[in-house]
């Protein structure tokens, strides 16, 4: 009897040949889709292990589903500002009803701005563009940064959607190790996977999520900032450098921002771009409002770069989503909302950190390794072979997310008193594998 005869349903992810199951027979007649559409799944690996944790609750199963990055009280109900909630009901029906510009609102685009931005320079040298969530923006920043079967970079351990987003746009993402043995950032590898695609394809995206980073919860520290902007200042001058900070979980990190000097240098040599999203920032995921902040000292450069994300929204998603661009330009502009916002996430700050103490408690005492953690929705526990460990703890009921590298463990989703069964369970599964 197999894996799947026990549990009673198919792995949501790809395995080892030794441990897949039959395929679903497919009909004779040709698939209309071209090729660049053929097997593909409905969802990924995030969304099918979140319905397969859904499936076997319906089933009666006690379910731990540690998968889904939205963040959600202690019964499961999703956890939303209350001033959100405010703000998006007092939005002007009629004024939703109407188009927005391409770009979107400029009133929501130096809003947007003043929230990441600090005063002075950075504001004068920025050009933005409204995109449908952080997605959006990594979208804009692949399809007008790196030319058709170019490749990205981004560490080992990162969002998983970035290999997606590059192969849906016909280029193609290259990770390197995201820590040394000691638990530091490596710069090393980051250095030469830098070096490397400067000779290979005179072009250079780089991805880097901070503060809170998906899936580790590490942020960056001041001297890895040091390091990745030294990285980037010894690459050939002919070669064009864009460093894209995805603030997803911004609102969220601990301590103080440490990339505004690492900004000041990459922007003699390069261009830094900004993802920003309210759909962490202010628990508005549905409503698809994000933003892409470009940053050049070159005037002509800029509107150069204004054009294309016009274009690119034109070809794609024409305009966002101006109910949701209302309701967030209210959020960022109106003191009341903006304070009561910044006190309630407080309080979401509080409950993702007591159910990391939770975490970090349990998976201490059962020796796992997990990366630091300095806030964000996410942590991680590193082991070998995590799809095979995601697959064998799904068959106990335990839903994880497997990353290159590791399992990701969604805080965000997961309630404390949770966590020591989780711990148990990973360090059970990772001992019986290994």
């Amino acid at each position: 009897m197999n894996a799947g005869e026990r549990s009673g349903y198919a792995p949501p992810f790809d395995l080892p040949s030794t441990l897949t199951f039959s395929p679903m027979p497919h009909s004779d007649r040709p698939t209309p889709l071209a090729g660049a559409g053929r097997d593909l799944r409905s969802n990924d690996v995030i969304f099918r292990m979140h319905h397969a944790a859904r499936a076997r609750r319906a089933q009666g199963a006690d379910v731990i589903d540690s998968t889904l990055g939205a963040l959600l009280h202690d019964d499961g109900s999703l956890a939303v500002l209350p001033a959100s909630l405010q703000a998006m009901r007092e939005v002007p029906a009629d004024e939703a009803a109407a188009y927005s510009p391409l770009s979107g609102r400029p009133d929501l685009i130096t809003a947007i701005e003043r929230d990441v931005l600090p005063e002075g320079p950075p504001r004068h040298m920025a050009t933005s563009v409204v995109t449908p969530g952080g997605t959006g923006a990594i979208y804009q920043a692949m399809v007008n940064f790196l030319e058709p079967g170019q490749t990205a970079l981004a560490p080992e351990l990162s969002w998983g959607p970035y290999g997606m987003l590059a192969d849906r746009t016909g280029r193609r993402l290259d990770r390197f190790r995201t820590f040394e043995e000691d638990g530091a950032f490596d710069l090393e590898a980051l250095e030469r996977s830098l070096l490397r695609q400067a000779e290979d394809q005179g072009r250079i995206l780089l991805l880097v999520n901070t503060p809170g980073q998906n899936p580790t919860g590490y942020t960056l520290t001041q001297d890895d900032w040091s390091g990745i902007a030294a990285a980037v200042e010894a690459l050939p001058d002919h070669v064009p450098v864009t460093v894209l900070l995805d603030l997803a979980y911004l609102r969220y990190g601990l301590g103080p921002d440490a990339w505004w000097d690492a900004v000041d240098r990459i922007l003699l040599r390069g261009t830094v771009l900004i993802a920003w999203t309210a759909s962490k920032t202010f628990t508005q995921y549905g409503a698809r409002i994000g933003a892409l902040i470009a940053l050049h000292p070159n005037a002509e450069a800029r509107e150069e770069m204004n054009r294309a994300f016009d274009l690119t929204c034109r070809g794609t998603w024409s305009a966002c989503n101006h109910a949701g661009q209302l309701g967030v330009l209210r959020l960022l502009e109106d003191e009341e909302l903006r304070r009561a916002s910044d006190r309630e996430r407080g309080e979401f700050i509080d409950l993702l950190g007591d159910r990391w103490e939770a975490f970090s408690a349990a998976a201490d005492a059962h020796g796992l390794h997990t990366p630091p953690w300095s806030g964000g929705f996410f942590t991680c526990v590193l082991c070998p072979d995590s799809h095979v460990m995601a697959h064998r703890l799904a068959e106990r009921d335990v839903f994880t997310v497997p990353v290159s590298g590791g399992l990701r463990i969604a805080l965000c989703a997961t309630s404390a008193d949770r966590m020591p069964d989780l711990a148990s369970a990973v360090a059970e599964t990772i001992r019986g594998v290994g």
